[in-house]
């Protein structure tokens, strides 16, 4: 069995998620990167890189993370519409998916939950609603009491429990409806070694979790120039694909002879969105030099903070679209209750955390009086303690009365 992980940090190759999957006999190809744009999905989708294994998989897992819930209607309008493009570039592989909406993700970002529901209806996907079950469940204090990283970032029987119930259950999961009409963007996918002879001392042959790619080494102190061909002049670049030598939260500036804007760069490797609606209408430079004319992300992740990081980029590519492409244009619908058919429905392989929230709790009821013991011991003998020196000072006061009163 052959299975395609979409996501963030829960689909990368080296989590719990998608290690159990391979315990479980299935092998797995995670294109998932931490804090991943949902435009890098897309890149992906249509890498020609990826073609082979998008084919030949049995099973796509997709999951929606925090940033598919904001609250924030301005950031939502920005980014549901890309998810929407998700599910039809999906639904257009007629192979089976699976959705699975995670409790944490849902937890803290707090909205529009229904609308995945109501896109996995519409196209056949097999569904997981984890954040339903454990709200009807009751368990959702018990799974989201943490900080916000660790909320996010859950314990490994959460990912690697549920990884096995998947497998087990594969034969059960449906393919996608057929004949659905739709219209998609004409994406397109660009990679620098397309368009820049690899000889150039500046590529590196590096080694990411399923390729080899040509990565452009732009150094912090280093300009790049790109001439673009003919045929992409007129397009806007979305965001770009990287794989940079080291753990960085840093950025890189894209100008065009109409602006500068800023794009954040985190983590090893990874993709984030260009804003602005960045156009190809002539050379194309990528620096860090930043002034006052660059303009800063208004919907993507960026603290201001990495300003102060320049580090060296490794640039593998990029994702184009049409310039009359918006993004923006989704009639997102109202957040209503909105229940699943049942024969894509598979909340019920949530059952596991509830199982396991009884067993963690009759553990601490017996653990925490063994760990409390010794503290509690030293709480009595401190107590002890005090109420000894109480006494003597008792004591002493009641002698020195007695003294002054010629007791």
């Amino acid at each position: 069995m052959k299975i395609i992980l979409f996501g963030s940090c829960e689909s990368t190759w080296m989590n719990s998620f998608a290690e159990s999957l391979k315990n479980s006999n299935a092998k797995v190809y995670a294109l998932g990167f931490p804090s991943i744009h949902p435009l890098g999905h897309v890149y992906s989708l249509y890498r020609e890189k990826n073609r082979q294994i998008l084919e030949e998989a049995d099973l796509i897992i997709f999951t929606p993370t925090t940033q598919a819930y904001l609250r924030d209607e301005n950031r939502s309008q920005f980014i549901l519409p890309i998810y929407n493009y998700i599910y039809k570039i999906l639904s257009k592989l007629q192979k089976k998916v699976l959705i699975i909406q995670w409790q944490h993700y849902v937890f803290c970002g707090g909205k529009y939950r229904s609308f995945h529901k109501i896109q996995s209806e519409r196209y056949g996907f097999n569904f997981i609603d984890a954040y339903e079950f454990c709200l009807r469940e009751n368990l959702l204090d018990f799974y989201t009491q943490f900080n916000l990283f660790e909320v996010e970032h859950p314990m490994d029987f959460v990912y690697s429990k549920m990884a096995q119930n998947i497998c087990e259950n594969f034969n059960f999961f449906k393919k996608p409806k057929k004949n659905i009409s739709f219209n998609i963007p004409d994406f397109k996918i660009l990679d620098l070694d397309e368009i820049i002879e690899t000889k150039n001392n500046n590529f590196t042959n590096q080694r990411t979790y399923l390729y080899k790619e040509n990565v452009y080494d732009l150094k912090s102190s280093k300009e790049l120039k790109i001439n673009f061909p003919k045929e992409y002049f007129g397009m806007k670049i979305l965001g770009m694909y990287y794989h940079n030598k080291q753990r960085i939260f840093s950025y890189c500036i894209f100008e065009n002879k109409d602006q500068k804007v800023l794009q954040g760069i985190f983590e090893t490797q990874g993709f984030n969105a260009l804003e602005y609606n960045f156009i190809i209408n002539s050379e194309i430079k990528i620096h860090q030099s930043l002034d006052e004319n660059v303009k800063k992300p208004l919907f993507t992740w960026f603290d201001k903070i990495w300003e102060n990081n320049r580090e060296d980029i490794g640039i593998i590519g990029f994702l184009l679209a049409s310039k009359e492409i918006k993004i923006e244009d989704l009639e997102i619908p109202e957040e209503t209750e909105f229940k699943i058919s049942k024969e894509y429905d598979f909340t019920h392989l949530c059952e596991y955390l509830k199982e396991y929230k009884i067993a963690i709790e009759q553990y601490n009821q017996r653990k925490d009086p063994i760990k409390l013991a010794p503290l509690q011991n030293e709480i009595n003998t401190l107590n002890a303690q005090i109420s000894d020196l109480n006494n003597k000072k008792l004591i002493k006061f009641e002698t020195k009365i007695k003294k002054i009163f010629g007791l």
